[in-house]
């Protein structure tokens, strides 16, 4: 062993396999070559006297070694110079061994209690609980020895910049001479990278291995992955992006404005799952990597996404790996016994090395006799026409095989589970779907390779993965159920509406930040519900769906999403029109709010006109419902268009209307209206009146718990205030509107409140003056907001009244609002939301 190559060493601590003799040393192979060498030995304490052993040689003769031990079931497989290891032990050993330094040795927690026992004078460190590539998290230990160094480099553990990745499903087997080549053409200059091959092929899972090594070997700050399974639109593209990278939308500018600002000055890896699920994708990746020139993409998709991507094809394994893998899963529950290395042999040959192939025969092996398994799927192959391509009918035909294994109650929770567009947790399944035993079936399909169950969570919370493939077919077996399908489908929409309703009435409350995240969590579910009402004439459902959805995509800044979702909902209740209906249904008042919305939407967009014309529709449909406050609130929907053209005296009018048909405790259409009419005071010349007009509407936004509308009144209130020359007033009210956009999380409203705050101390402030400009510049540019140069000419003012260099007091500037505040010495109220 001591020679001049760089050697990594697995001593998996196992019962004797079949033609191994316990501590016989013998060339093994490993994946890629990263291994040269493997010993298996039943005796803990002997693998470890064996590793010290071999370090020491290595010390003595500056050889690299490193070393790994595990205990478990592994197994020796095949013969001579080419000899593969097998089985969880194997695969923990090789990936510790993969971490450990030279001269290190390393162990699992419980395999350290084991040699510690066995052999009493070892000593062992805790290095903590770590996530290591390809093992997940698990506690580990460094073996400490007299002969061997004491201190080594930090693990490569998976950090800060893996902390968007998910958990790996199981460890990889094979790939890592792709792996090294697409860690090459990367660090080569390749920002926009492919990874192709046919489904089953592991493209996932070898694309989650490569996120792993970047978060290790790159400078990049965040590492995240993407799935764009069911992603349906460019917005609903952009929204998944900001949600994998952590960054928290707001309702204007635009989603993707503020993705690039977001990811401008950072050095980011995106890894895209399922590209082949939204074609319009690219033109959205190129623009942010033309905006934030540290990002690089790297994509799965079926067929290369375009001619001038850089695109690696991805093959099945080789038959050595193919092998490997399969006897790695099988032994997951099947005993060693049960493992026929001719039958795996040909097996893998039969499947053509394709890896989700091969896995879903390897769970059958504790079930079925090898050579069974071997027949029935030889059998299907041998049925299939010629031609094809053989990968794809290898997986096809393991998907078949698979699914006709499962009992009937299974096969149900299978097909059912594809009703959700991502993945779903146990405590949804029950919900949504029907067998007995959601959590003894999943259990059933986790052990027939058709499900994983992840490890992320626990109990009811533990999601259901489902791989693409296996999703496609399960889906097209959904069709077989037939009113059940549609049961489930119909069970799925009213589930997820039910849930978004219940966050929508928190919206506009000190509760709406969790609210948002809530919503944005179940957004593919809901988009999925809303074409499905809509496809399948559920007016009803298809409208309600479409404003809860609408709430979320405005409040993100998805305004195109928002506004296509409302288009739907219109055009499901149009042609419901002319159908017979019940008289105690709810589409009359659903029309009249999708018209609401649809307004607000246009007067948002600057599409005045058309604004004008859903209002007076929605005035229309109201007048029709027996409901006084429905109408009051249409009147204050013109008077809002009616302002945008600054006509006073119409604004004036419709709200003399809206308070007129107001019920006296309707608070929000109330204080609304008395909102507005603050502002015709003030645009006739009446300052005190337009402030006793605005305190009066605070009262009622306070009663009304809306906590968004009291944050706009105390802002107004403190631009009234200042103008009038009244600038504690000013301060106290801007401070309070900046505690409550702080609780929604409303990043533009506390910006401009921060910018206020610092007009009103310029005077006598200027440091705190500058501090908190500076801040408000730093938000507003983020937000591609034109207030960036307005609060740069408030942070230039400060810079002359403090006679300092502009680019002296910026580098001052906090880096957190709240230190901002500190600076200026504000103190953040306790606030009435």
């Amino acid at each position: 062993m001591a020679s001049e190559r760089a050697v990594q060493m697995v001593l998996a601590v196992v019962g004797t396999p079949p033609s191994t003799e316990p501590g016989d040393p013998a060339p093994g192979w490993l994946p890629g070559g990263a291994v040269e060498a493997t010993w298996l030995t039943a005796d803990p304490a002997a693998a470890v006297a064996l590793a010290v052993d071999l370090l020491r040689a290595s010390r003595q003769t500056g050889a690299t070694l490193a070393c790994g031990v595990a205990a478990g079931a592994a197994t020796g497989w095949g013969a001579g110079a080419h000899r593969r290891h097998a089985g969880p032990a194997a695969e923990q050993a090789i990936a510790l061994a993969r971490a450990a330094g030279d001269g290190q040795l390393l162990a699992l927690a419980p395999t350290a209690a084991l040699a510690a026992a066995a052999w009493p004078h070892a000593a062992w460190r805790e290095l903590g609980t770590l996530r290591l590539a390809e093992l997940g998290v698990q506690p580990v230990q460094q073996l400490l020895h007299p002969a061997l160094p004491r201190q080594f480099p930090d693990l490569p553990t998976l950090g800060a910049a893996a902390a968007l990745l998910p958990l790996p499903p199981a460890p990889l087997v094979g790939r890592e001479a792709e792996l090294r080549g697409w860690v090459t053409a990367l660090a080569g200059g390749c920002r926009l990278l492919a990874v192709t091959g046919p489904g089953g092929v592991g493209k996932s899972r070898a694309a989650l291995a490569l996120a792993e090594r970047l978060a290790v070997t790159t400078a990049a700050a965040a590492v995240a992955w993407v799935d764009l399974d069911h992603v349906v639109s460019l917005d609903g593209l952009v929204q998944r992006l900001a949600r994998a990278v952590r960054l928290d939308l707001q309702s204007q500018p635009s989603a993707l404005e503020q993705l690039e600002a977001h990811l401008a000055e950072l050095a980011v890896v995106l890894v895209l799952d399922h590209a082949d699920e939204l074609r319009g994708a690219l033109p959205v990746l190129r623009r942010l990597q033309a905006a934030a020139p540290g990002l690089t993409v790297v994509l799965t998709a079926q067929e290369p996404p375009a001619a001038d991507v850089a695109c690696f094809p991805l093959t099945p394994l080789a038959p050595p790996e193919a092998e490997q893998l399969c006897v790695s899963r099988a032994l997951r529950r099947a005993p060693v016994e049960a493992l026929d290395p001719p039958c795996v042999a040909a097996l893998c040959a039969a499947l053509h090395g394709v890896p989700l192939a091969v896995e879903l025969a390897a769970a059958r092996f504790a079930d079925q006799p090898a050579a069974a398994i071997l027949a029935a799927l030889t059998a299907r192959l041998g049925g299939l026409p010629a031609g094809q391509d053989p990968a794809r009918q290898a997986v096809r035909v393991a998907l078949e095989w698979s699914y006709q294994q499962l009992s009937e109650g299974d096969r149900r929770l299978l097909s059912q589970l594809t009703v959700f567009a991502g993945e779903s947790t146990l405590a949804e399944a029950q919900a949504v779907c029907q067998p007995l035993d959601v959590s003894g079936q999943a259990t059933a399909l986790q052990d027939s390779g058709l499900v994983s169950l992840s490890e992320a969570e626990v109990g009811e919370l533990t999601p259901l993965l489902l791989c693409g493939s296996v999703r496609a077919y399960a889906a097209e077996r959904l069709a077989d159920l037939q009113t059940p399908a549609n049961a489930a489908r119909q069970r799925h929409a009213r589930h997820y509406l039910r849930l978004a309703e219940e966050h929508c009435l928190k919206l506009s409350t000190a509760a709406e930040a969790a609210a948002l995240d809530a919503l944005e969590e179940d957004f593919a579910e809901l988009q999925q519900a809303l074409w499905w009402a809509s496809e399948s004439a559920q007016p009803e459902l298809c409208a309600r769906l479409a404003l809860v959805l609408h709430q979320a995509c405005y409040l993100r800044g998805l305004w195109a999403e928002a506004e296509r979702c409302l288009e739907v909902g219109a055009e499901a209740l149009e042609l419901a029109a002319d159908q017979p209906r019940s008289p105690h249904d709810n589409l009359p008042r659903l029309a009249a709010l999708l018209a609401q919305q649809r307004a607000g939407m246009a007067l948002d967009l600057g599409r005045v006109e058309q604004a004008a014309a859903l209002a007076a529709d929605n005035l229309a449909r109201r007048q029709q419902l027996p409901e006084p406050e429905l109408e009051a609130d249409a009147h204050n929907l013109l008077a809002a268009v009616a302002m945008s053209r600054e006509a006073v005296e119409e604004v004036a009018a419709e709200l003399a209307e809206a308070l007129r048909l107001a019920p006296a405790d309707a608070y929000p259409v109330v204080g609304k209206a008395t909102h507005n009419l603050a502002w015709v005071a003030a645009r006739r010349g009446d300052p005190e009146l337009a402030w006793q007009i605005y305190r009066r509407s605070l009262i009622y936004r306070r009663v009304a718990g809306d906590t968004r509308a009291v944050a706009l009144t105390l802002g107004n209130l403190g631009v009234l205030a200042q103008d009038q020359g009244d600038l504690a007033a000013a301060r106290r009210h801007y401070l309070e509107s900046l505690a409550l956009r702080a609780v929604l999380r409303d990043w533009f409203g506390l910006a401009a409140m921060l910018y206020n705050l610092g007009e009103v101390l310029l005077a006598d402030c200027p440091a705190g003056a500058a501090a908190l400009a500076g801040q408000a510049a730093a938000r507003f540019q983020r937000l591609r907001s034109p207030y960036a140069e307005v609060s740069e000419d408030l942070l230039r003012s400060a810079a002359e009244r403090l006679g300092e260099p502009l680019e002296a007091v910026r580098a001052r500037v906090p880096t957190t609002w709240e230190e901002a505040l500190a600076a200026a010495g504000l103190v953040l109220p306790a606030v009435s939301r």
